[in-house]
């Protein structure tokens, strides 16, 4: 009597089959996660409270490192501007009165810049 096809495996098909299982699992968990279609940039508010300048300006990578100047509120002592910036990480400085460059005293990731001063680094967007 022969034995049906169904009954015989071959230890090269279960070891194929294993491989396979593997890789198919292997893809489910590490394959990359599509995210949103790209959104607009949305508006990043910077804020700085200096009462004693008469002039306030934001300078950083999303400008071309030029100064573009802030809005006073009111006579608050706070400037501000509200800017578009693309999604990911980004650096940049407050330019007060006289050209003195200071770091975001809100923001506490800084690092180095090319002439000895600081600048502020912060990240934009949902998984930068």
């Amino acid at each position: 009597a022969k034995k049906p096809s169904w009954v015989f495996f071959h230890p090269m098909h279960l070891i194929t089959a294993s491989l396979a299982a593997t890789a198919a699992l292997l893809l489910i968990m590490f394959w990359p996660v599509h995210q949103e279609a790209s959104k607009p940039n949305e508006p990043y508010r910077f804020v700085i409270y200096r009462p004693d300048v008469s002039q306030a300006a934001i300078a950083g990578d999303f400008t071309g490192w030029k100064a573009v100047p802030l809005q006073r509120n009111g006579s608050s002592g706070y400037w501000e501007i509200s800017l578009s910036l693309p999604q990911g990480e980004h650096r940049y400085v407050f330019v007060l009165g006289g050209g003195e460059r200071v770091p975001d005293p809100t923001v506490m990731t800084r690092e180095q810049d090319d002439f000895g001063g600081e600048n502020t680094v912060i990240a934009t967007g949902g998984n930068a």
